[in-house]
Parts: structure tokens; sequence; C-alpha cells
């Protein structure tokens, strides 16, 4: 065979039978030494650089004969330090019951079983029929044996994992034919207490052995180790197409038998701990060191992709801490709270950890239970001020998928997007669709230190910065508070601890690694995207572990994600429960959902489903699905006449009664109608709000999203979906639009016709106070401040070389004059004056065009009196151009949300242009 190197032990014995044949591409062999019935060898896998020994057997027919064999396989376990396979015909027994037809003494039973157990050798798990017989020519003689065997070690169980013994029928041999494979089909034995099930898959290959009749392939990597291997070449070059390509059939590959390798492990490992127990064994060791993982790193390339901190951004961390944000962290602490038992001494890394129920009142097991780190306060104080920094920089590095933690995002993005992704789900014409509902196991306590470390490096955060932060994670001890006593006292090792304030930001961080994995390996691969998601290239939604992934519903785009998520697996150290994770499908064949469902664990959730606590159907939500919301607020509803109530009714009912009574229910007459307390305390009630009411301003913030058009998730995707291009103002959904997207279109038109009707004003209240104060030259500048002896200088926060005073800071100041003149120039109405409010009211133009002008100079007033309270307090400020490009986007908003239906020709026209 070309490319194929071969050994044999025919120098050791005439007519020796025992060849090897390997390919050296795949494998290294060093032969450690021949024997007339053995081959002794270590087997690298060039792959991986993993190695394993490996004795190939061929017995002689005599019990004495085969003394030598035993005595050198226990010679060569003693220098075996790793995984250890041993194979071949043994030509003698392990057990009466393996020999039928025939007598088999006790003496070479014995023999053979003292070997195994000073070798430590064990069958491997085995499928087929490992009976052989002889004499085939006579058929009245025939004697059945097992004589053919694959033996491992513990080592092997630990190391090499899901692979078995196949044997196939023997044919015109008088030997079984033997080929380990990943465990991927059902495994049976001639002992019930050794059947293993598992799923199917017929894969092998890589490595020969030749032993008379018997032959072997080894794939001790068969998918997994090619899978690595193939991923490890992508990790160093993630846009190489060539491994990418190769990825994909590796993964399917790998699919097929992960599952079945799960189940066998789980079936096997319980088995062997019946037998062993927990005992000081080898086996017990073994175990204990097989739950130590081992992580990838980051694939700093992968974090690069997309935006990583900037220069300015690194500064602004490492800015010394202020005595008002320290004042500020301290009184964010609750009143109750006390320092802890070590005071302000140096241990305050010290946490207690409660134990809770997670999710159950009645806890029957230690999974059902969580543990809370009960933060000293002036750790809290530090991870306080920690997070306040952190956070105004995670919104820029954070991708709008992640809707959890991070300033100005919200979660009701997430729920909106999600219940548009399944909308035609009831439809029969429609393309196949998937959606993955993953759920990851004991999210914050498996986050990998080392992972988090790398992952802060790679986005590019300041050294300093970065050893402050995980010297707060990688510093923690904890004890644990049991029913009020305190027990025992430990480090930490891994995950972040829930309690405390930075936890969440860093859950955050470390979850945009995974948008990246997905967005690098979706945008190479032979992706296919979710019906609706092409353009915005969206596979999945984040709020903090709460993920969802979804695609169009064939096996590669399916693998694809499953697969992504695999590698964030591997170098965070979070893992999926496949018992909590749900899949939804809609189209896709049978046999196709079975194969994805069996290999992942994941049970199949027909709509609706619950994502972030709210019901997801592709239909308009029914009452019934609203109670589930309504019990959040009470246990349980029992309010008077509540089953003539709407569901925003009994909402009602249960604040009245709280609010007469303290809690849900009340029998009796209020003393006050319900619509009178909620009138506005100006006019005599308690300023509360009316459910109804409170909808429609919650639904009008969506209304303003989409008239400023943020950077947000949602709002891209009902501009792409719904609006497309089109005037927000103008749109009427189409027959086929979510119901959802329906009542928001009502509220616009609610809110539009308030707009119009009223023809309110483009002037931000804030804006025209602060321009009042301008005018008035009421403002508390260091020129006044100086003269009461309050500031010691009075030169100007920002230039620290004029007078502070009303003229420099709001019409002199060159910053003041960029920003207006910027704002003007947009707005295609430059003004060279100073006196910009006297100039607007002398120009000729439309009474439109001076109300948004002047509004655009009172904007600059403000923003500018900011920058001047940033540059006193925080000493930074930010350039004009930005502002202006602010301001412009707040102006355009209010103008196309407040204009009149009645605007002439000529200013639609400006308008056009100033867009």
């Amino acid at each position: 065979m070309d490319g194929w190197s071969l050994t044999t032990n025919n120098s050791f014995h005439k007519g020796g039978r025992v060849w090897v044949i390997w390919n050296p591409s795949i494998f290294h062999v060093d032969f450690v030494n021949y024997s007339a019935q053995c081959i002794n060898m270590r087997v690298v896998e060039v792959a991986s650089n993993k190695n394993f020994y490996l004795s190939t057997i061929y017995a002689f027919n005599e019990l004495q004969a085969r003394v030598p064999l035993w005595e050198q396989l226990i010679n060569f376990a003693s220098d075996v330090d790793g995984a250890w396979a041993v194979c071949g015909d043994f030509n003698c027994v392990l057990l009466h019951s393996e020999r039928l037809g025939g007598i088999s003494t006790d003496a070479e039973i014995d023999a053979f079983q003292g070997c195994l157990n000073s070798c430590g050798l064990v069958d491997s798990p085995t499928m087929g029929s490992f009976f052989t017989w002889n004499n085939k020519q006579e058929v009245n003689a025939r004697v059945y044996n097992r004589l053919d065997r694959f033996l491992i070690n513990s080592e092997w169980s630990l190391s090499i994992l899901d692979t078995y013994a196949h044997f196939l029928p023997e044919g015109n041999f008088d030997h079984t034919p033997c080929i380990l494979k990943k465990a991927g089909q059902l495994l049976t034995t001639n002992r019930p207490s050794s059947t293993f099930r598992c799923g199917g898959n017929p894969h092998f290959s890589y490595l020969v052995w030749m032993i008379g009749g018997l032959v072997i392939t080894l794939c001790t990597a068969i998918a997994l180790k090619n899978l690595e291997f193939i991923q490890s070449k992508i990790a160093i070059d993630p846009t190489n197409m060539d491994w990418l390509m190769k990825e994909t059939p590796a993964a399917k590959e790998y699919t097929e038998l992960q599952q079945a390798c799960h189940l066998f492990l789980s079936q096997k490992a319980k088995a062997a701990w019946l037998k062993d127990g927990d005992q000081n064994t080898k086996y017990f060791h073994g175990v204990i060191r097989s739950t130590e993982s081992v992580t990838d790193k980051v694939n700093a390339k992968i974090i690069q992709s997309g935006r990583t901190c900037t220069e300015e951004q690194a500064t602004s961390l490492l800015l010394p801490v202020t005595k008002k944000e320290i004042k500020d962290a301290i009184f964010s602490i609750p009143d109750h709270k006390a320092p802890g038992p070590d005071g302000f001494s140096s241990s305050f890394y010290k946490d207690a950890w409660s134990i809770i129920g997670d999710e159950c009142k009645m806890p029957t097991h230690v999974t059902q239970f969580r543990p809370i780190a009960c933060c000293n306060v002036v750790y809290k104080c530090i991870s306080k001020i920690i997070c306040n920094i952190l956070s105004t920089v995670l919104p820029k590095l954070i991708s709008v998928n992640q809707g959890g933690f991070v300033k100005g995002r919200s979660i009701i993005e997430n729920i909106l997007v999600c219940q548009d992704l399944v909308r035609l789900y009831n439809r029969q014409a429609c393309s196949p669709k998937c959606m993955f509902k993953i759920n990851i196991m004991k999210a914050y306590d498996s986050v990998s230190w080392t992972f988090l470390d790398e992952l802060l490096e790679a986005f590019k955060f300041p050294k300093h910065f970065r050893n402050l932060i995980m010297e707060c994670v990688g510093s923690a001890s904890f004890y644990i508070s049991l029913n009020g006593d305190t027990f025992g006292f430990f480090k930490g090792k891994k995950g972040l601890r829930q309690g405390d304030p930075m936890s969440p930001l860093l859950f955050t961080l470390c979850m945009e690694y995974l948008s990246r994995i997905l967005t690098c390996a979706t945008g190479k691969l032979k992706f296919h995207y979710h019906p609706l998601c092409k353009h915005l290239k969206l596979t999945h939604l984040m709020f903090a572990d709460d993920l969802l992934m979804f695609c169009k519903g064939d096996a590669t785009s399916m693998m694809v994600l499953l697969r992504a998520f695999s590698s964030f697996s591997l170098a965070s150290g979070l893992k999926m429960n496949s018992i909590k994770s749900e899949a939804c499908f809609n189209r896709v064949s049978s046999s196709l959902k079975k194969e994805i469902l069996s290999i992942y664990g994941f049970s199949e959730r027909q709509l609706p489903f619950k994502y972030l606590g709210v019901p997801i159907t592709a239909g308009r939500l029914k009452k019934s699905d609203y109670a589930v919301l309504i019990d959040k607020i009470v246990e349980s509803i029992r309010c008077l006449g509540a089953k003539k109530l709407s569901y925003a009714g009994r909402v009602d009912a249960i604040c009245r009664n709280f609010l007469w009574e303290g809690h849900a229910e009340y029998s009796s007459v209020p003393r006050l109608a319900w619509h009178k307390v909620c009138v506005p305390k100006r006019e005599g009630g308690l300023g509360l709000k009316e459910s109804h009411v409170w909808n429609v301003e919650t639904i009008g913030k969506l209304v303003w999203w989409l008239a400023v058009k943020p950077d947000k998730l949602w709002v891209r995707w009902v501009h792409h979906i719904y609006i497309k291009n089109g005037d927000w103002l103008n749109h009427n959904p189409s027959s086929d639009a979510s119901w959802h997207w329906r009542k928001i279109r009502k509220v616009r038109d609610l809110i539009k016709d308030g707009f119009v009707s009223n023809d309110w004003s483009i002037v931000l209240p804030k804006n025209a106070f602060v321009a009042s104060l301008v005018s008035s030259n009421a403002l508390l500048l260091k020129d006044k401040l100086y003269q009461l002896a309050v500031a010691t200088d009075d030169l100007c926060c920002v230039c620290y070389l004029q007078r502070e005073t009303h003229n420099h800071l709001f019409q002199d100041y060159s910053f003041t004059q960029r920003l207006v003149h910027t704002v003007l120039a947009g707005l295609g109405s430059p003004i060279g004056q100073h006196d910009w409010i006297q100039s607007i009211a002398r120009r000729r133009w439309s009474r439109l065009r001076k109300v948004v002008v002047n509004a655009a100079i009172l904007a600059c007033w403000y923003e500018i009196w900011m920058q001047r309270n940033e540059a006193r307090l925080y000493g930074r400020v930010v350039r004009p151009e930005h502002l202006a490009a602010h301001i412009m986007s707040v102006l355009r908003s209010r103008v196309s949300f407040c204009k009149s239906n009645l605007v002439s020709p000529r200013d639609e026209a400006w308008l056009k242009r100033c867009n």
C-alpha cells in the first residue's frame, strides 16, 4: 500500500504472524520491543501530538508456551505511563462460558486472569459477535471460542474515552475481524450488565494491525480528533477557506457521534462506580483527574474582528477615581448593610456563600441549589466603582444582539424580535427554519478565570485596569453560610460571584466572544440565515445567559451554530445544559430533527414557549398567556369580580387592593374610586398610573425609538422588515404583520394626532430651561463663584485661558462657535454673528425654519453647559463635531415627529436637504 509502513515479528519466531501496518502521516509509531507472541509500541497521533501504548498479540496454543507472553505484558505494564490497549488473538478464554462445545481448564483461565489483574486491563466495550468456531469443515465438531479481545487500562477510558471494539462476522476466517470505533452504535456483550445504548455510525479507519486472520482498524479520534485538528488550524487562521470547508463534513461526523458518546460514558461510569465505589483505587483517582478541564485559548483575531477598546477609552479607564465616585458607591449601599466581620481590613475579599433554592420551593437535590456570594461591603464599593467605569465602555464593545446589562439596552428589544421570528411558524408554505433555546449550565459559576483574563487582553483593555479586575475576581475566598452558621474556608478557582456588582458586566463581555465566533463562523461557512435575518446577519439573541440561536432548517446551518457554541464552550468553561435546552422546528424533516435532538440531547418545543419570562407564539397572545405575567405580581388572583375584568383591569385591581388593604385581596368597597386615585397630584390625586395608560406610555417609548432611530437591534429590525426606508409616520402595516406591530402603529397614531393637533414645540424643556438661565446671566459660572470666594480662580473650566463669563462660554469661546457653526451648516442656515437669537429673528425664513434653527441654538447652549460641568468635575470634554452630530440627530427626529401636515413645499425641500 502506497504511503503505508509495515513491521512484523517473524525475526523472533519462524513464521511470526504479528504484523503491524500504519500510515506515518497520521501516526508516528515507536516500537519498544518484539517477541514471538507480541509487539509492544508507543503510538503518537501526528495531528494532536497525543499518545497511547499498544500491544498486538498472537498467542501460542499451548498453556505453558503462553507463560512468557503473560510475563512480557506484566513487565511492559510497569513502563506504561498513559493509555494502553492490548489486542489480538489470545488463544485462550477468560471465562468458562466463553468456550461452547469444548472444555476450558481452570489453569488457562487463572493464568490469563492473573495477567490482566496485574496489568490493570479489562475488556473494552464491545459490539457484534466475538465468538468464532473451529473445524468449519466438520459441522458436527464445531467449537465456539472467544479468542479475540481488545483490552484497555483505566487511563485509556479517561483519555481516549468514547471508543469500543466492533467484532465483525468471521467470514472465511476462523477469527473475527475487530474494528475499534468511536462510540456510535448499540454495544452488546454476552453480559447484560455491560450492555450500553448508543446511536449509530459506520465510520472507522487510520491505523491497521494484521495479526494472522485478525484485522483491527483503530480510530483513536475518528471524528473528534480530526475536528480538533481542523479547528486548531482555523484558530490560527480564521479566514483560511480550505480549512473552513473541511470543518463542515468533520463537524457533521462529530455530531453523529457525540450524543452516543455521552450516553455511553454516563452508563459506563455508573456501572464502574457501582463496581469500584468510592475507594482509594487507581480508578477513583483517575476519575478525579479527569474532572480537571483543559480549555482552548481565546482567539484574539476573532475578538479583533469587531470593536475593541480604543486609546481614548483606555485613557478614560485609567483616570483617577474621584472622591465623588467613592462617595456615590458607598452611599449606594443600603443603610442596613454593615462593613462585614473584618471591617475595613485587608480581608475584604472574603465572601459568605449563602445556599438558596434555584427555581424550586422544596429542593430535593444539590443541583437545585445555587450559591449567592454575600460580598463584603468594602469590596462592593470597589466593585461598584469599577462597574461605573466599565459601563461607559461596554455599549461600544458589545454587539446589539446582547440586550442585558448594557446601558441603553432593553429586555423588550429581544422579546419583540423573537416574537417576529416565530410569527410565520404556523404556516405550511414557508421555508424550513429552526431555533435553539440554549440553557447554560451554572453560567456565572463556570467562567474560567484564564479565559476572562485573555478576553480582557484581546479586547485591548489597559493592563492596569485588567489587573485590577482580575485581582477582584481571582482573589476571592469563601466560607459557607448555612442556616445562620458558617462552615469551612476555601479559595475560589473559577467563576463570577452572583452578588458581585461587577459580575453581570463581565459575563456580558464573556458572551460577546460567542457573538463574534458566530459572526466569523456564519460569514465564512455555507450558512443559511433564518428567514428575514439575512440582511441584518442576525443569528442569535442574548440577554445575559439566556441564549437564542436561529437559522434556516438545514443540517449545515444548524451545525455551524452548535459547533460555534462548542468552540466558545471549550475556551470559556461555559457548557450547554442539554436537559434544559430546547429546539423549535418548522417544516424540518423528521429524520433531521431526530438526528439533532439525539446528538445534543435537546427536547423539541412547540409554540408557544417562554423567552425571558414572556410567552412567544406565532399568533396573538391569548388571555391564558397573560396569566403567567399576572402570577409574577401575586401568587394567586382572587380579586372580587376578577373574571369580569380585562387583564389590565386585573392588574389595577391588585394595585387598588394593595393600596387599601396591603395585599391582593380586598372585599370591601374602596374609599375612593381608582380613576380618582390616579389623578395627578396637582389635581388632588396620588399621581399613580392606570395600567392601560402605562401600557400606552411604554409603547410610546417604542414609537419614539423608531422616530429617533438610535442604534438598537429592534429599531434596525423594524426599519428593515416593516418600514423599509419608508415614512414611519405614514406607514401602514401589511396583512401579515405581527399583532404587536399593529398595536405599536395604533399608539403611534394616537401620539401623532396629539403632536399635530397641538403643534407642539420641538424645543426640549431642559434646553429651554438652560437657555433661560443663559439669557438672564443666572448661571453660577466661575466669575461669580470667585467673587463669592467659593472658587479659587475665575478661569474657564474648559480652556483655562479666559475668565469664565456668560459671554465667553456661550458666545466668544472658539469651542462654542465651532459647535454652533457646525450645527447651523448642517441645517443649511449659517449665521455669521455672535448674537444668534437676534439674527434668527431678522431672517426672512419661514416660521418652521426659525423654530428649528432656534431649537438648534438652544440645544448647543445646553450641550456647552454640560461639557463645562464635565470639564470641571472629570477633566474631559467631547469634540464639538461629536456634539453637533448628536444635536442634529435629535433635531431630525423631533422635526419629523412634530411637524404639521401643512408644511410648505419650500420647507419640505429645506428639510430634505438637512437630512
